[in-house]
């Protein structure tokens, strides 16, 4: 669908009528399958597949259940060993060793039978990444009917060779000036750099070097590389690198005959190569088992860094997408480009920020990886959201408060549907926290967004949030707003499937009017009576106590 049919007001209306249908996956094309709304039915207990059910009992212990392996170089890996003890009276089968990203390794002897009493080590390896940082990761320990075990792996990653400024720009740093220096008081020598802008260095060995770019060289070499990378002898800081603004790289003109073109390829030739790369690359870090095999694709480049896939995903937007640190760290040296954008108009950032359905893995330091390297917390998609929008939308606590940090905006608006960050949290965040945090910064408790004019706590009773309500109330959002519509809360909540009883207790509670009507002259009541969803006859049950509580007739017209 073209943009400019999104704003015809047949479409419009359209899009409002089905907005609560539309939104939980709004903008996330084909490859996001929207979050179910809760059911108040009571769910059953996960089935597990052999003739022995599983067990509740957790017999299976782990020592240490925090692993700290102190100090690790940046670059390097830091690893220790763990001891899982069988403590029931029967045989525990080891199937399986899961960590939490793929800077974390665990030599798993998967398949191994623990006898009662006895014990098997695990070996668990953290790698200290690229950007000083305290790194906390999870190994979760999988046995055959019964409970998973989980630990935590921590260290603190330190950088013993720095680079200064770590973001370089012509326009602040005209003379192109790069510090290195180490931390340890090592002597060491700068053996060469990529690109290789500079190929002479000093022969001394020293505590600390000063290397000039020149921009225009740089410029004219027609390097399109943003991330520069120092190797050193070193022994605990092998490499080290800056990252240059985007008025480091020259502009590659249309019809510019300068620039590189990739070989071309066949058109259908050209779109399988290309859907070949992304797709091997998102189904390996979703796995990150083959992430050594990943990371050797890239450095041998058959994994092109800009390739593009139908939805013009690169894989940096894959790895992005599923959580895998290595990857996501050798395509931004490979060159990968942060402002790439899909069909959606989404880049790298957007992706990392959000959380994927089916992955448990924390991305913060993919994030914090992306900022650094000079990612936009400011650029906008084509339905005008920010980074910050998605991570308030589907993100977590740490992800908002980075991207606040680097300077994304509170009170950005998209331009399209007009959701601000609180509208998004509110609505579709299942964590109160990150609601807390915006409140915290002054966000517009009463702005409405565009399709609907429904404010932050319209959109959280709508979508089932009671958290989100309660907090939003207890803040002194204005009970009595309405929409365009005429819907306040609660009779937004009364005609939408995704809200319960339980929601409806909470707005009467808070002194909702019950007595509101919207422009078709429906009430709460009449409202809910409409629907046919498995919670109407509970929510409608809530409201007839609640009318004859205030007085209203109950009595169906």
């Amino acid at each position: 669908m073209c943009m400019s049919s999104w704003r015809t007001p047949m479409l419009a209306q359209r899009f409002v009528t089905t907005l609560s249908l539309l939104l939980s996956g709004l903008a996330m094309a084909q490859d996001v399958a929207p979050t179910p709304a809760p059911s108040f039915r009571p769910k059953e207990a996960p089935k597990v597949k052999g003739d022995k059910p599983a067990s509740n009992e957790r017999v299976v212990t782990v020592e240490p259940q925090r692993l700290d392996l102190g100090e690790i170089a940046t670059g390097e890996k830091g690893t220790g060993t763990v001891t899982l003890t069988n403590g029931g009276d029967a045989p525990m089968i080891l199937t399986k060793c899961k960590t939490s990203c793929g800077c974390t390794t665990a030599n798993c002897p998967e398949g191994q039978t623990i006898e009662p009493g006895g014990s098997v080590e695990v070996s668990i390896s953290l790698d200290g990444g690229q950007v000083a940082r305290t790194l906390t990761k999870t190994v979760t320990f999988l046995i055959e009917n019964h409970p998973p075990v989980q630990m935590q792996v921590s260290a603190k990653s330190i950088a013993f060779v720095n680079c200064d400024p770590q973001r370089l720009d012509p326009d602040l740093h005209p003379d192109g000036l790069v510090t290195i220096s180490c931390t340890d008081g090592k002597p060491f020598k700068i053996e060469s750099m990529y690109p290789p802008v500079v190929t002479e260095f000093s022969a001394e060995a020293k505590t600390s070097h000063e290397v000039r770019i020149d921009w225009e060289a740089y410029r004219e070499a027609g390097y399109r590389q943003r991330r520069i990378v120092f190797r050193t002898d070193h022994p605990k800081g092998a490499s080290v690198s800056t990252t240059l603004a985007m008025s480091a790289v020259k502009p590659v003109a249309k019809g510019d005959a300068s620039a590189k073109p990739a070989p071309s390829l066949p058109a259908s030739e050209r779109l399988d190569q290309l859907l070949k790369d992304s797709v091997v690359l998102a189904d390996a870090a979703l796995r990150q088992s083959r992430t050594d095999t990943i990371l050797k694709m890239i450095a041998d480049a058959e994994i092109k860094p800009n390739a593009l896939d139908s939805s013009y995903q690169t894989p940096l937007m894959k790895a992005c997408r599923w959580g895998n640190e290595q990857v996501v760290f050798a395509l931004l040296d490979a060159g990968d480009q942060l402002d790439k954008t899909d069909r959606m108009g989404r880049n790298p950032l957007m992706f990392a920020v959000r959380r994927e359905p089916g992955v448990k893995v924390a991305k913060i330091e993919i994030v914090r990886a992306l900022l650094d390297a000079g990612a936009d917390p400011k650029q906008k998609d084509q339905i005008g959201n920010t980074p910050l929008c998605w991570a308030a939308g589907f993100g977590d606590l740490p992800t908002v408060k980075e991207l606040i940090q680097a300077g994304a905006g509170v009170e950005v608006v998209g331009g399209m549907i007009g959701f601000t960050p609180l509208i998004w949290a509110a609505g579709f965040n299942e964590d109160p926290k990150v609601v807390q945090y915006l409140l915290s910064l002054d966000a517009d408790m009463e702005a409405k967004d565009v399709l609907q004019g429904a404010t932050p706590l319209m959109h959280a009773a709508r979508t089932n949030m009671h958290d989100n309500v309660a907090l939003l109330i207890k803040s002194g959002a204005n009970l009595k707003s309405t929409d365009n519509e005429g819907n306040n809360a609660l009779l937004m909540a009364a005609k939408n499937a995704g809200a319960d009883a339980k929601m409806i207790g909470i707005l009467v509670d808070a002194g909702c009017d019950l007595s509101v009507k919207d422009k078709n002259g429906m009430d709460a009541l009449g409202s809910a009576r409409k629907r046919t969803d498995l919670r109407a006859e509970d929510v409608v049950a809530a409201l007839e106590q609640a009318y004859e509580a205030a007085g209203l007739p109950t009595a169906a017209p």
